[in-house]
């Protein structure tokens, strides 16, 4: 109990407007209870942006049954929730990976009873309504989400209505001085790790041979030394525009080499070329998807078909730099 109350403590003057906020809200949801409101419960957990992309598709849906929306987000989602669904969402909690403050609103919403609740992770099933029932990632195909009726039971819903596409908001910069044609090179991803120089200036070299020019997402000024003046000139900065933006530079561009992060899955979403480099995951990974080439960790495969990965994963993100340069090298030239 005294570690919690110190969790707690030191959460909220981290968030001086916590509490305030949660008040609002409480008032907020219990006025549309009076006022036979429909509340839809959201929540990716702490998932990655791909399964933000795959469960904001409904979003709308949800609001023209006549719904009130509450999403439940990691707060370092903020700046793309905002930016592509705000219209969709009546109120957003924030969370970062808190799980004292986490308990005092599971049971507001239990408490709440939310007339549907939409989630992709197992883990969040439990958090925010009772449930005798909880499904695992494997159960739930891609275009289907859960209904919870009656605060026991999940139920599924019918897959997206025949012409509703998944589709990803584009969100132009003020300027674009990019020239085309052009790649975007993603260096390191959160739990991947980063490229190495070597692994880097062979996709540099590889791409700029063909004739693109580089958008990249990672350290630029590591690499400058190393580089000669005509290939420098070559790269721009990825870091002037903001993660939203990128959704119009993915569709701009002519093919993406990234690790497995975000930008994979703008890409895929988008359906542009793709070489995805992954050191730890593997099942989460698109295996069959046209013009995607994945470059893995030759020990990572062999790890999942001996139902190692686990293991494997935990001193996995020092691995990407084992990718031999040949490889990332051959698996571009299958798509530039």
């Amino acid at each position: 109990m005294p570690f919690q109350f110190t969790e707690i403590r030191g959460y909220l003057e981290r968030h001086k407007n916590y509490l305030p906020n949660l008040i609002r809200d409480i008032f907020k949801m219990f006025w549309w209870r009076l006022c036979g409101k429909r509340i839809a419960v959201i929540t990716i957990g702490s998932g990655g942006v791909g399964d933000y992309l795959w469960i904001r598709n409904y979003m709308p849906l949800v609001k023209e049954q006549g719904h009130k929306v509450i999403l439940i987000s990691m707060a370092h989602w903020k700046e793309i929730v905002e930016t592509f669904d705000k219209e969709n969402i009546d109120t957003i909690r924030y969370f970062e990976s808190c799980l004292s403050p986490k308990r005092i609103e599971t049971l507001f919403f239990k408490l709440l009873k939310a007339d549907v609740f939409l989630n992709f992770r197992q883990i969040s099933m439990g958090h925010y309504v009772r449930a005798r029932k909880e499904y695992n990632d494997s159960d739930i195909p891609n275009d289907t989400f859960y209904e919870e009726k009656n605060n026991l039971v999940y139920a599924r819903f019918s897959p997206l209505p025949a012409g509703f596409k998944h589709t990803l908001p584009i969100i132009p910069p003020q300027k674009d001085n990019l020239k085309r044609p052009f790649a975007i090179l993603v260096e390191r991803g959160n739990t991947q790790g980063s490229l190495s120089i070597d692994q880097s200036l062979s996709i540099i070299k590889c791409l700029t041979g063909k004739g693109y020019h580089i958008l990249i997402n990672g350290d630029k000024e590591r690499l400058a030394p190393v580089l000669d003046s005509n290939t420098l000139e070559m790269i721009v900065d990825g870091s002037q525009f903001t993660f939203p933006q990128y959704t119009y530079l993915v569709n701009e561009c002519s093919l993406v080499v990234t690790v497995n992060t975000s930008i994979y899955h703008f890409a895929l979403q988008l359906q542009k070329p793709c070489v995805v480099i992954s050191a730890n995951e593997y099942e989460t990974i698109k295996l069959n998807t046209p013009s995607q080439e994945v470059v893995f960790n030759k020990e990572l495969q062999k790890a999942f078909e001996n139902g190692e990965l686990m293991s494997y994963k935990k001193n996995s993100a020092v691995k990407l730099g084992d990718i031999e340069c040949n490889r990332l090298v051959a698996a571009i030239s299958c798509l530039a």
